[in-house]
C-alpha cells in the first residue's frame, strides 16, 4: 500500500495551462438537410499535419478537441460537394460554430486518393500498437508470425507458450472479444490466419479496469480490417512461397455501408507445410537408482490447413441506438508426422528405439456475438453484449516404435491415444458510460462468464485383438467455471495535457474440476479486487510523462491442470499439475515520452507465478515429465526504449530496445533454486522509399538468453527483408519477402539442477527461412458519399495530402 501511495504522490504534477481547440458544429446541404458521414479534419496551418479528425453523425453533428494548439485549419468535405475551409483559434471549451453549409460541386468527383502512412510502432500510455499493414515483411505472413516479430512478444508455438514483456498468462482478444480457446489450440489457429486481414496489433501491457483482470502478462488485441466508407469496397490477395516445403494462401475482404446498414465480410485460407528437427537429451544421476543418459533426434513433417471466415453486420436507428452481430468460423487441421531415433543408456542396459508416430490435431470453433448500443442525450451510453463460443478439438495420435536392446533382442511397441475436447462458453456483459460531469468520464459495468470443458483421453497398447487400455494415460475430466466481475472507472482531464484514469474491478471465481472416479478433484471459490491507476502529464509541446499501477490475475487452464497427455518420445511425457494455484501480479510503470520516442521503466512482482513445461525426473520409470509449476518468488524489472529515426529523406528506422532483469526462486525436485538473469531485446525496422512505387524493408530482431522458469533459452538473431511495388492505375500491390535470412531461428532450451544431479536440453530447429510473394488488389466504387481517412485521430499523427 505504501508503494501505491508513493506512486500517486510521484505523479502529482503542477497543472500548467495550455492552449487548446475544442469546437462543435453540424454540417448541412443547401436545402438545410443534415449531412451524415461528412469528413471533418483539423490541420496544422504550418505543415498540414492532421491534428484531429471526425466524421459527422446521422444528424450532421461533429466534435473536435485538440490540446496544445492555438490555431488550426478546419476542413469539411464530402464527395460531390465543394470543401469548406475555416481558420480556428483556441477558445473556451464548447465553442459552437454556425451551421456549415456544403454546396454541390459543379465538377463531379470520380475518385479521391488519401495518401497517408502510419508509423510501424506507436507507444501509448497502456499499450504498444503495431500497424501491421505498414510492414512489407509481414505481408503474406500468418498472424502467428506477426506476433513472433512484435516487440516484447516471446512465442514458442511448439510448447504452447506466449509471453509479453517476460510475463506469461497473455489473453488474446479479437475486435474487443476475448478468445477463450486453449492457448495451444489458439496458436495453431493463428498460424493459419492471414495477416492480410489484420489492421493492427495492440500489445496492452496495462489493461484498464473495464477489461478483464485475467492474464498476468496483459492482453494482445488483434484488430481486423473494416471499412467505414459509404458504398462497397474491399480487397483480395493471394500468396505463394516456401519454407522447407510449400506454403500458399488466399484472402478476401468486402465491406458495404448504405444508410443505416453496415456489413463486413472477410475470409482466408492458408496452407503451410514444413520440416523441422527436434533434439532432446537428459542426463540423470539420482542417488536412489542407476545413472541414466538419453538422447533423441526427431524429424517432423508438419502441415497446417486453416480456413477462417468472419461476418459482421450493424444497423443504426434514428434514436441514437444500434445493434450489431458478428459470426466467425475457424477450422484448422494439423497432421504432424515424426520419424527419428532415441538412445537410452544406463549402467545395466542399453536401448535404442526407432521412433515413428503421427499426431493429428483438428480444431473447429464457432463464435457468435451480439451487441446493443444506446446513446442517451449525447452524454450517456449503455451497451449490452453477449458472446457464445463452441469449440471442438480432436487430437488422435499413433505411436509405432521398434526397440533394439543391447543383447540384440528387438521389440515392437504400438500405442493409440485419442483425445476429445468439447468446450463451450457463454459471456454476458452490460456497460454504462457517462460524460455528464465536466472533464470527467465515468464507466461502470458487470460481466458473467460460464464455461464448460470436457477432456477425454483413451489410450491403448498393442494391436487387435490383444489391444489393452493404458490406465496411467487414459483419463476423463470435466471442468465448470464461473467468473463474475464488476467494475467502476473514471477518466479525469481537468486541464489540457493532464489525464488521470483510475478504476477498481472485482472478480469472483468458482472452479469445479471432476475427474473420473475421484470426488471433488479440484474445487476453488475465491474473489479478488483489482485496482488500477494510470496518469499522463504533458510538459510543453513535446514532453510527456506517463505512469501507473495495475493488479491482475492468471488462472491455470485445464490444459495445465488435467491435460490431454502428449508423448514426445518414450522417455519424455507432458502431464498436468493439479496443485497449481492462480498467479497474481502487481505491476508498476513509468514512461518519459519525447515526441514519438519513449523511455520507460517497469517493475512487476508475481505471486505464485505460473511457468509452463518445467522438467522433472521420475527415477522409478526413468522418464522426464514436463508440466506447469508455481514459482515461490518472481520479480521482473525492465527498461524499455522506443524511437523512430529519420536517417535520410528516404530511410526511416524504427527501434525498440528492452533490457530486462528476471529474479526468481523455484522449489524444484527438492531443491530451492535462485535465478537472476538479464535479457536484452532489439527490434530494428528499416524502411526505404525508393520512389516510383518501390519501397523496401529490413528487420533485425535479437533476443539474448532468456528464461522460462528454470529453462534457459539461447540467444536468437533473425534478419527479414522485403520489397514492395505499388502498381500504377490502381492495379494492386506486389510484396516479396524473405524471412530468417541467417537461418538461425532455433529454440535451444537447457536446464541443470544440482540436486539431485539432472540436466536436460530441448533443441527445436524451426527452419523458418523462407520466401513469400504476395499480391493484393483493392476494389470498390469510385463515387462515394464520404471519404474515410484511416484512424483519423490524434494518436496517428500522419500527414494528409489533399
Amino acid at each position: 500500500m505504501k508503494c501505491q501511495v508513493t506512486l500517486i504522490l510521484l505523479f502529482t504534477f503542477y497543472f500548467d495551462t495550455y492552449a487548446q481547440i475544442q469546437v462543435s458544429g453540424h454540417v448541412q446541404n443547401t436545402n438545410g438537410e443534415p449531412m451524415a458521414f461528412a469528413n471533418v479534419m483539423l490541420l496544422s496551418v504550418g505543415d498540414s499535419t492532421m491534428l484531429k479528425g471526425d466524421v459527422s453523425d446521422d444528424k450532421g453533428r461533429f466534435h473536435l478537441h485538440h490540446e496544445e494548439s492555438e490555431t488550426g485549419l478546419l476542413v469539411v468535405s464530402a464527395l460531390g460537394y465543394s470543401p469548406f475551409f475555416q481558420s480556428i483559434s483556441s477558445g473556451e471549451p464548447g465553442t459552437e460554430l454556425t451551421p456549415i453549409i456544403l454546396s454541390e460541386s459543379e465538377t463531379e468527383l470520380e475518385t479521391v486518393t488519401v495518401s497517408a502512412k502510419k508509423p510501424l510502432v506507436e507507444k501509448h500510455s497502456d499499450r504498444l500498437v503495431v500497424n501491421v499493414q505498414e510492414s512489407i515483411t509481414m505481408a503474406g505472413a500468418t498472424v502467428l508470425e506477426v506476433l513472433s516479430r512484435s516487440p516484447g512478444v516471446f512465442l514458442n508455438a511448439q510448447q504452447g507458450n506466449l509471453s509479453l514483456n517476460g510475463k506469461d498468462g497473455v489473453l488474446v482478444m479479437i475486435n474487443d472479444v476475448i478468445n477463450r480457446m486453449p492457448l495451444a489450440s489458439l496458436l495453431q489457429l493463428l498460424e493459419g490466419m492471414s495477416a492480410a486481414n489484420i489492421e493492427r496489433l495492440e500489445l496492452i501491457t496495462h489493461p484498464p479496469a473495464h477489461m478483464e483482470a485475467e492474464g498476468a502478462g496483459g492482453i494482445i488485441h488483434i484488430v481486423m480490417k473494416e471499412n467505414l466508407d459509404e458504398g462497397t469496397s474491399g480487397d483480395m490477395g493471394i500468396m505463394v512461397g516456401a519454407l522447407r516445403r510449400e506454403l500458399f494462401g488466399a484472402n478476401g475482404s468486402i465491406s458495404h455501408r448504405r444508410g443505416k446498414w453496415a456489413i463486413n465480410v472477410n475470409s482466408s485460407y492458408n496452407h503451410l507445410r514444413n520440416i523441422q528437427v527436434f533434439d532432446n537429451t537428459f542426463m540423470a544421476r539420482p542417488s536412489s537408482s542407476n545413472p541414466v543418459d538419453f538422447k533423441s533426434g526427431v524429424e517432423t513433417i508438419q502441415s497446417n490447413k486453416t480456413l477462417q471466415f468472419r461476418a459482421a453486420i450493424e444497423k443504426s436507428f434514428e434514436n441514437n441506438a444500434s445493434v450489431g452481430a458478428i459470426f466467425s468460423f475457424n477450422n484448422s487441421f494439423q497432421p504432424v508426422a515424426n520419424l527419428g531415433i532415441s538412445y537410452y543408456q544406463a549402467t545395466d542396459s542399453t536401448l535404442s528405439t526407432h521412433l515413428n508416430y503421427l499426431y493429428r490435431r483438428n480444431i473447429h470453433n464457432i463464435n457468435a456475438h451480439l451487441h446493443y448500443i444506446k446513446r442517451i442525450n449525447q452524454k450517456h451510453l449503455i451497451r449490452l453484449d453477449y458472446d457464445y463460443l463452441d469449440l471442438g478439438m480432436n487430437a488422435p495420435s499413433t505411436y509405432d516404435h521398434v526397440r533394439q536392446y543391447g543383447s540384440g533382442e528387438s521389440e515392437r511397441v504400438k500405442m493409440d491415444i485419442d483425445s476429445e475436447t468439447p468446450m463451450s462458453f457463454h459471456i454476458a456483459s452490460m456497460d454504462f458510460e457517462t460524460t455528464q460531469f465536466k472533464h470527467l468520464m465515468l464507466r461502470a459495468g458487470v460481466k458473467k462468464t460460464w464455461m464448460n470443458f470436457e477432456n477425454r483421453v483413451d489410450a491403448f497398447e498393442g494391436e487387435e485383438p490383444d489391444k489393452l487400455p493404458i490406465p496411467a494415460i487414459s483419463m476423463w475430466a470435466t471442468m465448470k467455471e464461473e467468473v463474475t466481475g464488476a467494475y467502476m472507472s473514471g477518466n479525469w482531464s481537468p486541464v489540457p495535457g493532464f489525464n488521470l484514469n483510475a478504476g477498481l474491478r472485482y472478480e469472483h471465481t468458482i472452479t469445479d474440476i471432476q475427474r473420473e472416479e475421484v470426488s471433488n478433484y479440484i474445487y476453488r471459490d475465491f474473489g479478488n479486487f483489482f485496482p488500477n491507476l494510470s496518469l499522463e502529464k504533458s510538459i510543453g509541446e513535446h514532453l510527456g510523462l506517463m505512469g501507473g499501477y495495475a493488479k491482475r490475475i492468471n488462472r491455470p487452464t485445464l490444459n495445465q491442470l488435467v491435460p490431454a497427455v502428449m508423448l514426445f518420445n518414450e522417455n519424455s511425457h507432458f502431464f498436468g499439475n493439479a496443485e497449481l494455484l492462480p498467479a497474481v501480479i502487481n505491476n508498476y510503470h513509468f514512461t518519459l515520452k519525447w515526441k514519438n520516442a519513449s523511455l520507460g521503466i517497469e517493475h512487476s512482482h508475481l505471486l505464485n507465478s505460473l511457468v509452463r513445461y518445467q522438467p522433472s525426473f521420475d527415477p522409478q520409470r526413468d522418464v522426464v515429465i514436463y508440466n506447469s509449476q508455481n514459482l515461490e518468488h518472481h520479480e521482473i524489472s525492465s527498461l524499455n526504449f522506443n524511437a523512430p529515426w529519420i536517417i535520410t529523406p528516404f530511410w526511416d528506422l524504427q527501434s525498440t530496445v528492452q533490457l530486462q532483469r528476471n529474479h526468481m526462486k523455484a522449489s524444484h525436485m527438492g531443491a530451492y533454486l535462485w535465478h537472476t538473469i538479464y535479457n536484452l531485446h532489439f527490434n530494428l525496422n528499416n524502411s526505404f522509399d525508393m520512389g516510383n512505387g518501390w519501397s523496401g524493408e529490413m528487420v533485425w530482431i535479437y533476443d539474448s538468453r532468456r528464461n522460462m522458469g528454470i529453462w534457459r533459452f539461447s540467444p536468437i538473431s533473425v534478419i527479414n527483408f522485403g520489397i514492395r511495388k505499388q502498381l500504377k492505375a490502381n492495379q494492386g500491390t506486389i510484396n516479396l519477402s524473405v524471412t530468417d535470412i541467417l537461418n538461425n531461428h532455433n529454440l535451444l532450451l537447457s536446464t541443470e539442477l544440482p540436486y539431485p544431479s539432472f540436466s536436460t536440453t530441448f533443441d527445436l530447429y524451426l527452419r523458418l527461412r523462407g520466401i513469400r510473394i504476395n499480391y493484393i488488389k483493392r476494389f470498390g466504387h469510385s463515387k462515394m458519399k464520404a471519404i474515410k481517412v484511416e484512424s483519423a485521430s490524434e494518436e496517428d499523427k500522419k500527414r494528409v495530402d489533399l
